[in-house]
């Protein structure tokens, strides 16, 4: 039933359950989860949720740019077309981490549109599950949001 469902609807579906998922580890169990890198949001467990690992860098660049120091890590290692991408929200006044969650959701959706238009070329009576197992896969997680 699920592989029927369009593209988007189905992408929306994954957001859906990512939030859901998220909030109620949140309310119930007050998990945040590891790897916080910074504390602009830490009083809206909503959107801090999403602020893990890499975003700490990825707001450097899309603030600052890239920055290089020998001998220590450095933010040269990050491809330039997400921050990018981030600074060009910002430019409309919108949060750095809304941004990111923003580049992040619509990138994820056009993913998901090409690949199921990808899967068609190759197995059209197959590209509704392939897109299904995609978007239920748990790293479909990074698809629907996280910075």
């Amino acid at each position: 039933m699920l592989h029927r469902l369009p593209v988007l609807a189905r992408f929306g579906l994954l957001v859906l359950l990512c939030v859901v998922t998220g909030v109620t580890a949140l309310a119930l169990l007050g998990i945040t989860g590891p790897g916080q890198t910074s504390t602009a949001w830490q009083n809206d467990p909503f959107i801090d949720m999403w602020l893990r690992w890499d975003c700490g860098w990825y707001q450097a660049i899309a603030e600052r740019g890239y920055s290089y120091t020998p001998g220590q890590q450095s933010a040269v290692a990050y491809f330039p077309l997400y921050p990018l991408l981030m600074r060009g929200v910002m430019a409309f006044g919108v949060d750095v981490f809304i941004s990111g969650i923003a580049v992040t959701l619509i990138s994820g959706a056009l993913g998901a549109v090409v690949f199921h238009q990808w899967a068609r070329t190759l197995k059209p009576d197959a590209a509704d599950w392939a897109l299904t197992l995609l978007l239920t896969w748990p790293f479909a997680y990074y698809l629907a949001g996280a910075v």
